[in-house]
Order: structure tokens, then C-alpha cells, then sequence
């Protein structure tokens, strides 16, 4: 990714531990994304569900489908790769995962 910001290309990786019921397994479909910010001092906008913004319709959460679903079980990790991809006409993310499978 380029060192200035006028590609407006991103990358993100993210680590998290399953919790489910013991012993048990269950299957992840796909991600949910929120975002949360902090605009200036106590102005923030927020999608996320714990903090989200009083009448605040033009933002949605985006759902990051897995092509093919992953068993999972409580305890194990999972790590995601995010991209956000650009040419001069289009905006696009890329995902997969890499812990505790690797997805396409």
C-alpha cells in the first residue's frame, strides 16, 4: 500500500478467541462490520449496536460473507484479513481467513 493517503486503499488483520459453549462447535457464516469515531473531542458517529448514534440512517453495518462456513470451537482463534481496494472508477473490500483455516 502506497505511503500517501490519496489511493485510499486499507488493510486490516484481526485476531479474536471463539467463545462458545464448551466442548461444543459452531459454525461461522461470515463478519459484521461497525464502525465507531470519535469526530472532534464528544462528537462521535457510531454504528455499532452498544453505542449507536440517535437517528443515524445513512450508515449500515456490512456483512463479509464466507464462501464456505468454518467450524469452529470455544477457545479457538480466528484471524481475518481485510482490504479495501481501488482503481480510478471503483471502491471494492477483499476478505478472507487465516486462523483457524484458510479461506478463499
Amino acid at each position: 500500500i502506497m505511503d500517501n493517503n490519496t489511493h485510499n486503499a486499507r488493510y486490516a488483520k484481526m485476531s479474536f478467541t471463539v467463545r462458545c459453549a464448551p466442548q461444543q462447535q459452531t459454525i461461522v457464516h461470515g463478519f459484521s462490520g461497525y464502525f465507531d469515531t470519535v469526530l472532534y473531542k464528544d462528537i462521535g458517529l457510531s454504528i455499532h449496536p452498544d453505542t449507536f448514534s440517535k437517528d443515524m440512517f445513512s450508515w449500515f453495518p456490512m456483512y463479509f460473507p464466507l464462501m464456505q462456513p468454518i467450524k469452529v470451537s470455544d477457545g479457538d482463534n480466528i484471524t481475518v484479513h481485510l482490504w479495501r481496494k481501488t482503481d480510478k472508477t471503483c471502491v471494492w473490500y477483499e476478505w478472507c481467513v487465516t486462523q483457524p483455516t484458510v479461506t478463499a
